[in-house]
């Protein structure tokens, strides 16, 4: 993780977010991170709320077997950490660079003394409701996916179906 300090750079990230984000940008942190480099990792304390402005980050999950299973690919712009800021849990996701990313970092004492705002809430509420309805039209897909599959492992193998 590098310090970011190119101000022309960080003046159009901030405009980016405050397009979707209206938070006070004057408490923003800019960071860059290189590919493979983790931003988040599962099952630690959430160091920082964070704001993808650039690049592609990988968020995966490690099981109980130690299989690292692929959540999502995002790109920006991206808020992070926040399901992890309401419930007040540690991390849920590893978050990896895949790319060359920048970030703008919230410190996480800034973040909950924010939470009395209700700009800020809604802010989370947006981010938090638009996750979970990406997840759950994902989900519903491979769900529904697998059933075909499933069906079609029962099927005798002279079988096939057709369009």
């Amino acid at each position: 993780m590098k310090l970011l300090n190119d101000q022309n750079v960080i003046t159009q990230y901030k405009e980016q977010i405050h397009k979707k984000y209206p938070i006070e940008m004057t408490a923003l942190e800019w960071r860059s991170f290189s590919p493979g480099e983790c931003i988040y990792e599962q099952g630690f304390p959430l160091p920082f709320l964070s704001f993808l402005v650039k690049g592609k980050v990988k968020i995966h999950t490690t099981s109980e077997e130690g299989k690292q299973l692929i959540v999502a690919f995002n790109k920006p712009i991206e808020l992070f950490g926040d399901v992890e800021l309401i419930q007040q849990v540690d991390t849920l996701h590893t978050i990896e660079a895949v790319t060359p990313v920048y970030i703008a970092i919230l410190p996480l004492a800034i973040a909950r003394s924010w939470r009395k705002d209700t700009v800020f809430n809604e802010v989370l509420l947006q981010s938090i409701s638009r996750k979970f309805l990406t997840k759950s039209s994902t989900l519903s897909f491979h769900l529904l996916h697998e059933a075909d599959v499933k069906l079609a492992s029962y099927l005798p193998c002279s079988m096939t179906i057709k369009d």
